[in-house]
């Protein structure tokens, strides 16, 4: 069998090589390559001692499951507190940025996260479900003070806060038709009993912290574990690593970036099946509002006041090289769990937005402009299904009538087979140019 490797492409996972190979039977199928992270430049033959072997090529298919990144979508706030918050997304491919909806009756916009099922959007008082390709509003929930979402177990959880008194502060609701379906008690075994903010999944648990972040003076450090029969418990964060606004899930713990009464930050790593807490208190320096995000495998974060951005281990919580970006102050941060981009948001809060993409190791790729405020960002991967030999088609078997050599010299048209060594340029009778190598 002589196979002819056409072009190549590549993706975010994988390198695919397509191109065409002529059977021992005289017809020539398609065919698709695929090889891990190596782009493939190579023109090369092969032969089968026997037609077995061809049928056995035609029968083996492997699926391969491909992730790209289809998109980041950007909450903005707005200009507080007159502002209208919106949501845009940004397209990787074509490097544009579209407004997608606005939220009029909203006086803060607080999340944003993408599933299979849809984009929710966190919206002062409501949440939405949107359709990613089209935008459609597939439906939407009236939860006041509504903070941070997450799905789990099916369901999509909801955390409360800044409004003065409730009586829940972690819902659940249906991913599809977001109706309500468990409203968790402020008490003990039951739910948060403060105001509750950001979640994580870890060992097929549900973890909030829960930080009473609007009372001040009065923050707290508590994790609640959710479990998907709907068992609640809590654990308390070592004193000092009171108020967690940030939490990231690492290898199986829980890490989270706390600041205190705004006058401190602390950093500290939780393992679930022991309980087993690490800690790292950074005295009289504050995180603030200020982003934080997990790069590769460290922990980023930016004090108020510094343009750079601290790096710890995330696995020990060792001081590791700071994060040099372009000296912004970053009111968000997500980074592309495929490639490692990571894109950091900044703004003045009242005239405009910006994303910044970066390498990990902070080389500068590109930005783009947003809404005011972007406060929040996500991330959407997406997978295709590739397979090695797919989309088999038979075809007539190329039939050269005319040759070259590289320096553009013709060549006598020899039959199949004839053609033993080097490298000729071949045309059929309807146009088409293939290139074929023997050694």
């Amino acid at each position: 069998m002589r196979l002819i490797i056409g072009s190549i492409y590549s993706t975010s996972t994988e390198c695919v090589g397509t191109g065409q190979g002529m059977g021992l039977a005289g017809l020539s199928f398609t065919f698709a390559a695929i090889q891990n992270h190596t782009v493939m430049n190579v023109s090369s033959s092969f032969r089968f001692a026997a037609p077995a072997a061809l049928l056995a090529l035609l029968a083996w298919q492997t699926p391969i499951q491909a992730q790209t990144l289809h998109a980041v979508w950007v909450m903005n706030e707005g200009h507080a507190p007159t502002g209208t918050p919106s949501l845009g997304r940004f397209d990787p491919e074509t490097n544009v940025y579209e407004e997608i909806m606005t939220f009029p009756e909203a006086a803060f916009a607080s999340d944003v996260v993408v599933e299979s099922t849809g984009v929710y959007v966190a919206a002062d008082s409501k949440i939405y479900r949107l359709d990613a390709d089209t935008y459609e509003v597939l439906a939407e929930a009236e939860i006041p003070g509504v903070r941070k979402l997450q799905a789990f177990a099916g369901k999509l959880y909801a955390t409360r806060g800044d409004v003065s008194t409730l009586d829940s502060y972690l819902w659940s609701l249906d991913l599809e038709n977001l109706e309500v379906l468990t409203v968790h008690a402020a008490a003990a075994n039951e739910g948060p009993m403060v105001a509750a903010e950001g979640m994580t999944v870890v060992d097929d648990m549900l973890v909030i912290a829960i930080n009473n972040g609007f009372v001040w003076g009065e923050e707290t450090g508590q994790i609640g574990w959710l479990t998907p029969s709907g068992s609640y418990t809590e654990t308390a964060l070592p004193a000092g690593a009171e108020n967690p606004v940030h939490i990231f899930a690492h290898d199986g713990d829980v890490c989270f970036v706390s600041n205190g009464s705004w006058d401190g930050t602390a950093l500290s790593r939780v393992d679930p099946a022991t309980g087993d807490v690490q800690m790292t208190v950074l005295a009289d320096v504050s995180a603030g509002c200020n982003a934080a995000a997990l790069v590769e495998d460290r922990l980023a974060f930016q004090i108020s006041g510094e343009s750079d951005l601290r790096q710890v281990d995330a696995a020990t919580l060792a001081e590791a090289p700071g994060l040099v970006l372009s000296g912004n102050t970053y009111y968000s941060m997500a980074t592309d769990p495929l490639s490692g981009t990571i894109f950091a948001a900044h703004t003045d809060w009242y005239s405009y937005g910006e994303v910044e993409m970066f390498a990990a190791d902070g080389a500068f790729l590109g930005s783009f402009a947003c809404g005011v405020s972007p406060g929040n960002l996500a991330v959407e991967i997406r997978e295709t299904t590739a397979g090695l030999c797919t989309g088999l088609e038979a075809k007539s078997p190329f039939v050269p009538v005319a040759a070259w050599d590289l320096s553009g010299r013709a060549l006598p048209v020899e039959a199949r087979g004839a053609f033993r060594h080097g490298v000729r340029i071949e045309q059929d009778e309807q146009g088409t140019i293939r290139k074929v190598i023997r050694p």
